[in-house]
């Protein structure tokens, strides 16, 4: 994808958003129009912006009615149709799909792997089940060609994939339609579950890292986030070159993996990532053994052997069964800290656990692999530590990066109160969804728009941006409204 073309362009900034060039359709052969561009870049008149967008068709958003005369409600069931993309046929970057699927919205116009199991949340609540179930049918459409379910459904983001949640689509709709309704995409699930695992047989202690596989001690292998390319990201290319150019010598081999991890997680970026946990060139991601992840992977374990034993291949169940019980225990062993009352993500080089205080820590709770005296203990936490005026910040750790203070997240709202109702911290959960919807609600009536991440700390305030523009839709944050609006039971004139 990287050529002259496409360094030029990214280099002189021809586009605010370097994500518009990588998501343009070239309108003719792209090697004839390379070819064209090598022919006339030296000439003394050449406009190198006039070449493009005669030679592409930039991606153009779709407009919505104004929402000024609508309640957030309203708004939010609107916004369905608007973010609702059929997606058929492979253009430029974009790789196609069977069945329309919802997008996040603003710049990201295709469908986004963890996004999408928040946004079903949402659309279960709006009885849009058929939908939900195309989403799981492109997702297994997606493994069955490339082994797993990329970040996106773009050519760019092929050599990476993000925390996966495929299993909580599929338990979704196994809460609403039985367990017979998913079983046919156990294979699926299973080809997923085989890529995160992915060279956990040839692990040694003279190998001890092999792609997303970490050996952390004898027997015991647990998973980080990787990437199998390590460049500058095409979507965000002179950005990751000008961090690239502060990165200290000694850190240059890995930094572009790096940073393309930290995608995968879906935290791009947070000081969970970053040695100093404030300067974005000393991120050490693939360093990181991430609480999150792996207990995404445990329930993935777990779902995995019951949908095996309905199969009826007990020795399949018995099997995942028993890896879930083993990561269960190195959760336990590695993530929880008894002193603090809270998990955390395992620093593998140190041999420590992370001092970065996280939401990634609600994790297991989520997952339900807690006991009632720990979820105590991070209830505890989560209200005097990490509950503001707005909801939940995302971390303890003040930076200019976009998952850190002052930023709440919506689908870190979502995980942290079902965690917390599931072991009957009803009066917290109940309030921190109070907070957070009281901050959609004031936002929504100021500018009428559902955003993508708001400022917990700050209700008046603006999130920090990070490393692109707010953007405004916006699925995960339209879906966890509806959620907690049907968990408080509010009045809907006043929603």
């Amino acid at each position: 994808m990287i050529n002259d073309l496409f360094d030029a362009v990214q280099t002189a900034e021809v586009f605010k958003d370097a994500k518009q060039f990588v998501d343009a359709i070239p309108k003719t052969d792209p090697e004839s129009i390379l070819k064209d561009y090598n022919h006339q870049k030296n000439s003394s008149d050449f406009d190198l912006k006039a070449f493009v967008l005669k030679n592409y068709e930039l991606p153009v958003e779709p407009t919505h009615e104004e929402s000024k005369h609508r309640t957030m409600q309203e708004h939010i069931h609107a916004m369905w149709k608007v973010l609702l993309r059929s997606m058929p046929e492979s253009k430029g970057t974009l790789i196609g799909m069977p069945n329309p699927h919802i997008v996040p919205g603003g710049r990201f116009r295709e469908s986004y792997y963890w996004d999408s199991y928040f946004v079903a949340e949402g659309l279960i609540r709006a009885n849009q089940l058929p939908v939900i179930m195309g989403m799981i049918e492109n997702f297994a459409q997606l493994i069955k060609t490339y082994g797993f379910i990329p970040n996106g459904n773009r050519t760019y983001y092929l050599s990476r994939s993000q925390i996966p949640y495929f299993g909580h689509l599929l338990a979704l709709v196994k809460d609403h339609q039985g367990v017979d309704a998913i079983l046919p995409f156990y294979d699926a699930l299973k080809s997923e579950y085989e890529f995160w695992m992915d060279g956990a047989d040839d692990i040694t202690e003279v190998k001890p890292r092999i792609k997303r596989c970490v050996l952390v001690d004898s027997g015991v292998v647990l998973n980080r986030f990787w990437d199998s390319e390590n460049g500058p990201r095409p979507e965000a290319y002179l950005a990751d070159r000008k961090a690239f150019e502060q990165v200290a010598i000694r850190n240059q081999a890995e930094f572009y993996r790096n940073i393309r991890a930290a995608s995968e997680s879906g935290w791009d970026f947070s000081s969970r990532w970053l040695g100093d946990h404030t300067n974005l060139s000393t991120i050490r991601t693939c360093d990181i053994i991430p609480v999150d992840l792996n207990s995404q992977l445990h329930m993935m374990e777990a779902l995995l052997a019951d949908m095996a034993k309905a199969k009826g291949d007990i020795d399949a169940s018995l099997k995942f069964d028993r890896a879930a019980n083993v990561r269960k225990k190195a959760i336990m062993r590695y993530f929880w800290s008894d002193e603090k009352g809270f998990f955390f993500d395992y620093d593998f080089k140190a041999k420590q656990q992370s001092k970065s205080w996280s939401l990634a820590g609600v994790q297991p709770l989520f997952v339900r692999l807690v006991t009632q005296e720990q979820s105590d203990k991070i209830a505890e936490n989560l209200a005097h530590r990490f509950l503001q005026a707005g909801g939940l910040a995302t971390t303890l750790q003040r930076s200019s990066q976009q998952w850190d203070l002052p930023n709440g997240w919506a689908p870190l709202q979502w995980v942290a109160v079902q965690g917390l109702l599931a072991y009957n911290h009803t009066e917290l959960a109940k309030g921190i969804a109070s907070h957070w919807l009281e901050l959609n609600r004031s936002v929504f009536k100021s500018t009428h728009k559902m955003l993508e991440k708001y400022n917990v700390v700050d209700v008046s305030g603006e999130a920090t941006a990070g490393e692109y523009a707010m953007q405004e839709g916006f699925g995960w944050t339209n879906a966890v409204a509806l959620a907690f609006q049907e968990l408080l039971t509010d009045d809907t004139q006043n929603f």
